[in-house]
């Protein structure tokens, strides 16, 4: 960011400025991209950008404050106009949906769930759960250049008397220096399918 100040020229500066965007969203940080797609489209005149603005405003919760964006973007860019009102339309209806009874309910599960990725579950045999995460027990010391978390793994973790025991790495032969993950089995265990990429 602090480099973006000395560099010359409007174009490098969208470039750049739209790299700073995509760094925030491929880090799930979304009002920080929000704020920075924002930027890139003041800098680019792409209305593409300014939807990723959009999307990122929706992915932070913040249907009201898209409402109103939209509103003013299709006042000042008349052919957009369509588009707005459609974006509007869904932000509406996410509004009416956050209303609505819930009928499930999302929490952490602290023996499982740490501040680094977790996600793909899988159920396997006697009571266990099969998960891919980035965490510190991951192998390997390398970075994903991606989200500057360590490269994934698949996890195991045993549900019994009512709650999740100690998390461990899922056999070495399926954990590599690369992400490794989101796996599912078949009916009876024997076989895994399960991504490996760099």
């Amino acid at each position: 960011q602090d480099e973006l100040k000395t560099t010359p020229g409007k174009e490098e500066r969208s470039k750049k400025t739209l790299q700073i965007a995509r760094c925030y969203d491929y880090s799930n940080k979304n009002k920080e991209a929000a704020e920075w797609y924002k930027k890139a489209f003041e800098t680019s005149d792409d209305p593409v950008w300014y939807y990723k603005y959009i999307d990122k405003l929706k992915s932070a919760d913040e249907y009201e404050k898209a409402i109103e964006q939209l509103k003013k973007f299709a006042k000042e860019n008349t052919s957009e106009k369509g588009k707005a009102s459609e974006e509007i339309k869904l932000c509406e209806q996410a509004i009416e949906w956050k209303k609505e009874k819930n009928l499930f309910t999302v929490f952490s599960i602290d023996s499982l769930n740490t501040f680094r990725n977790e996600y793909a579950p899988s159920a396997y045999e006697n009571s266990q759960l099969v998960f891919t995460s980035d965490r510190k027990a991951s192998t390997g010391e390398n970075k994903y250049a991606w989200t500057g978390e360590k490269f994934s793994d698949l996890f195991i973790s045993k549900y019994s008397l009512g709650k999740f025991e100690k998390v461990n790495r899922f056999g070495e032969i399926f954990n590599s220096d690369f992400n490794d993950g989101t796996c599912c089995f078949n009916k009876s265990f024997t076989e895994i399918i399960f991504s490996r990429c760099g």
